[in-house]
């Protein structure tokens, strides 16, 4: 049954609509029924981006279907995050899953189908391992939404971390986020229209769905905004430098491994990252980093916000920042410490007014 397209206006492009279909029609093709497939509604909170019952015969389950366009070891944290976050059984679908990512899913048990006829779903009657299809030609770049290019994801990562500022005057939010006033007024409008901001009348503003928002932001980021940000990239011979590093005179902020390892005692960080406030000379003069001649283990990164963020550890970047440096890396120890910053630091991030 092809999916209705009546609450088409959840995404941000036809093209993820489109996806789903594809990676659908290719189990269709292996001999399963696919049929009664939802999308989800417009402005819901996590929720998956689709639902599809998939079977054989009168052997019939529902999955959550969580949606990639590029499932790649870097977002793969943040979408077995996402993942986690639905009931039931769960489906991947992704334009194409390479073979080791296609055995690393399949080590964790996640159920997964790609546009090129790749997949794994066990749940008898049906077992499907179909690994080693790649693409004709290079698979086509879709085209991100607006609001998770990196104007866009600057100011939705102010408004997560302050979200009083989704009441503030535009200038402040602007100001807060480092992106211009225009963009501040077009990502304000994209929110509401995608069912993030809702106007409460002589009460002002708020920020809703914020769950699904910061799962989204936590994808996006490491492909869209740090890029741009211009990471530079060293090798300490050292791999615990950051605990003998004045971190208040160095105007710099941990994140990533070594804000994991400090926040949750569950980590033993193999990578440093730091973002800095002023930038590398503090850094440099203060420690020994080497230009890297294969691999780094420490990152460098500016600050891209400009608001104080209210915690109890004033030398720790914001908790969704080190939360989706975690996710990004991969790792599963990392990503079992997002897991631990979730559940003890995002709460308030994402708790509904």
């Amino acid at each position: 049954m092809p999916i209705a397209r009546e609450n088409m206006a959840v995404y941000a492009a036809l093209d993820e609509l489109t996806l789903i279909e594809r990676a659908l029609a290719q189990l269709r093709a292996m001999g399963l029924t696919v049929g009664d497939t939802k999308l989800a509604g417009r402005g819901q909170a996590r929720n998956a981006d689709a639902h599809v019952r998939l079977g054989y015969g009168k052997a019939m389950h529902e999955y959550a279907i969580e949606a990639k366009k590029h499932l790649t070891p870097a977002n793969l944290g943040a979408t077995l995050q996402q993942l986690a976050a639905h009931e039931g059984k769960k489906l991947v679908i992704a334009e194409y899953i390479t073979a080791p990512l296609a055995a690393r899913l399949r080590g964790l048990g996640v159920a997964f189908a790609d546009a090129q006829g790749n997949a794994w779903i066990n749940e008898p009657p049906v077992f499907i391992w179909a690994v080693g299809h790649k693409p004709e030609a290079k698979p086509r770049t879709m085209r991100t939404a607006r609001l998770f290019q990196p104007g866009g994801l600057k100011t939705i990562f102010a408004l997560l971390c302050v979200p009083g500022l989704v009441d503030a005057p535009l200038r402040k939010l602007a100001e807060a986020a480092t992106v211009a006033l225009g963009t501040a007024a077009w990502v304000m409008e994209d929110l509401r229209n995608q069912g993030y901001v809702r106007d409460l009348g002589k009460r002002g503003r708020t920020l809703v769905n914020r769950r699904k928002l910061m799962n989204l932001w936590a994808d996006a980021y490491p492909h869209q905004l740090k890029p741009k940000l211009a990471p530079r990239y060293f090798t300490a011979p050292n791999p615990a430098w950051w605990r003998h590093l004045d971190l208040a005179k160095a105007d710099a902020l941990l994140g990533g491994e070594p804000a994991g390892a400090l926040l949750t005692k569950h980590l033993k960080p193999a990578q440093t990252t730091l973002y800095l406030r002023n930038g590398l000379a503090p850094v440099m003069t203060a420690a020994i980093l080497l230009p890297p001649e294969r691999e780094h283990n420490v990152e460098l990164i500016p600050v891209f916000w400009n608001f104080d963020f209210a915690w109890k550890y004033p030398t720790i970047a914001p908790p969704l920042l080190v939360y989706a440096d975690l996710l990004a890396t991969g790792d599963d120890r990392c990503i079992e410490t997002a897991k631990l910053i979730d559940e003890q630091y995002l709460a308030q991030l994402t708790r509904e007014a």
